[in-house]
């Protein structure tokens, strides 16, 4: 399977309130629509900004917290070639890849390296944040360390999970998002991303009260505390696999099968 992630800043021409409804309402229900027409997106979770949604921040984040970024979306695909695929249809063209509501800031195209379960939650009460991973130096002692690192985040947080960036030439990257709205130079072309999941604001600030300072001086260990940084967001599954009736896995095995050969063959 293979994750894309956007993190991205609102339009500074919308409102709040405004960005707020394009992105929970609008695109959501255009992705929505895709998944459901298409049966090839497993998974779609969408997170805003704490002020944005009314929540102070949180304290005792363990590396500094960026603030570019308004909004991040996730959406997990069967693979590659498939969501490269997508793009090229109509059911994405006309409706997600032409809405215009967001500068995407940093785009992460990764393979999920720690099975998590019962994050799947569609209150909208959870909290997640993302920790932006750059390394010190790339390497076996990077892996290593951050393997170790892991371990520790998960014996103290049962949601946590790694997420690394699949390596690609920019070439690749280029011809991937292909008359999409991404910008090829704001994927992200090494490292990663850790996610720590929350049932709630009050839950993740006693987390950071308890294990901020500690988790900091792991993170110092082996990354780049320049280019590292952390985002705090509210947790929304606005679509899961769950959500994937039995013609739509059919469909979707379907649909796979011939983007896969359509990327295959560059057909257009």
């Amino acid at each position: 399977m293979i994750k894309l992630t956007i993190l991205s800043e609102k339009l500074p021409e919308l409102t709040n309130e405004q960005f707020k409804h394009e992105f929970r309402e609008v695109h959501a229900n255009q992705t929505k629509g895709v998944a459901t027409n298409l049966g090839i997106i497993l998974k779609y979770v969408q997170g805003l900004a704490l002020p944005l949604v009314g929540q102070k921040s949180l304290p005792n984040l363990p590396l500094k917290e960026g603030k570019d970024c308004h909004s991040y979306a996730q959406l997990t695909w069967p693979a590659l070639a498939v969501m490269q695929g997508s793009f090229l249809t109509e059911d994405y063209r006309n409706s997600a890849g032409k809405h215009r509501f967001a500068s995407p800031q940093m785009i992460f195209l990764t393979e999920q390296l720690d099975q998590i379960h019962g994050i799947e939650s569609k209150s909208g009460d959870e909290i997640c944040v993302v920790v932006v991973v750059q390394a010190k130096s790339e390497g076996s002692d990077f892996e290593k360390r951050w393997a170790t690192h892991a371990s520790y985040c998960l014996s103290i947080c049962p949601k946590y999970t790694r997420n690394r960036v699949v390596p690609l030439k920019y070439s690749q990257i280029g011809t991937i998002f292909a008359g999409t709205q991404f910008d090829p130079s704001r994927v992200v072309a090494s490292g990663g991303y850790e996610e720590f999941c929350f049932g709630g604001h009050a839950e993740a600030e006693d987390f950071f009260h308890r294990y901020g300072n500690k988790l900091g001086e792991s993170y110092s260990q082996f990354l780049d505390d320049t280019q590292s940084c952390c985002y705090a967001f509210d947790r929304l599954v606005q679509f899961a696999d769950s959500d994937r009736g039995l013609w739509q896995k059919a469909f979707g095995l379907v649909v796979s099968t011939g983007l896969r050969a359509k990327v295959y063959w560059g057909l257009p």
